[in-house]
């Protein structure tokens, strides 16, 4: 059950991600990529990739600097 919980925030990672490229405005980008980056986190720490959370954390921080 939580592999397919796991894949549907994966899901909805990759389509917000993807919808980032469709905004405008910087500030709606750097949202749109900071929340789809911390469902990637809850993605890696359901499937115990705690290595690969820990990386998109300090990709989330970098992106918001």
């Amino acid at each position: 059950m939580i592999l397919v919980v796991s894949q549907f925030i994966g899901l909805a990672a990759v389509g917000l991600y993807l919808l980032s490229y469709q905004l405008k405005k910087r500030k709606q980008i750097v949202w749109a990529t900071c929340i789809s980056n911390a469902l990637y986190v809850l993605q890696y720490i359901l499937l115990g990739a705690f290595e690969g959370a820990t990386l998109d954390v300090l990709s989330t921080v970098s992106s918001i600097a």
